[in-house]
């Protein structure tokens, strides 16, 4: 019995090494979720560069938040996939310019930086000046970067007193 054994081991792995070299070349089965990522990657390197920034989860979605790595400043963030196939930039210090920018348009956020940067009398004073000029609410917060409706709070509550006491 010992003999039918070892034939029988000796003809299976005949068998195994013959299979083997029938699929010796590595099938590579690409499934549904690896060519929907490398279609985002794709879409990545073309509006940051080859590799500059890399999903670091897998791809379910546009809508979906996922974890996103920065070449160039070596961190992680979240972010959605729409946002960033639009050109939304991540918070790298990299000194990356914003999609918006480069249109000329200004956002809420910058008005913000704008008010958040000058002190409450100079920006009273200069309120106070551009009101005297007789520009609308709106001119004052394209100049200013303050919003309408404190315009003109300011305008009808401040600005009356102080040109009725001085």
């Amino acid at each position: 019995m010992a003999a039918g054994t070892k034939k029988r081991k000796k003809r299976m792995k005949r068998q195994l090494q013959k299979r083997f070299k029938q699929t010796s070349g590595t099938v590579i089965v690409e499934t549904k979720e690896s060519r929907q990522l490398r279609a985002y990657q794709a879409q990545l390197d073309e509006v940051y560069g080859t590799g500059m920034i890399t999903p670091v989860e897998r791809f379910i979605n546009q809508n979906a938040v996922l974890i996103h790595h920065c070449s160039d400043c070596k961190k992680d963030f979240y972010a959605k996939p729409r946002w960033l196939v639009k050109g939304q930039p991540h918070n790298c210090k990299s000194g990356g310019i914003a999609p918006n920018k480069s249109r000329g348009k200004s956002s809420k956020k910058d008005h913000k930086i704008k008010t958040d940067e000058k002190k409450g009398a100079e920006l009273a004073k200069e309120l106070d000046e551009l009101i005297e000029q007789g520009l609308s609410p709106c001119q004052i917060r394209n100049k200013t970067g303050v919003d309408i409706q404190i315009v003109a709070y300011y305008k009808e509550k401040f600005h009356t007193k102080t040109r009725q006491q001085g």
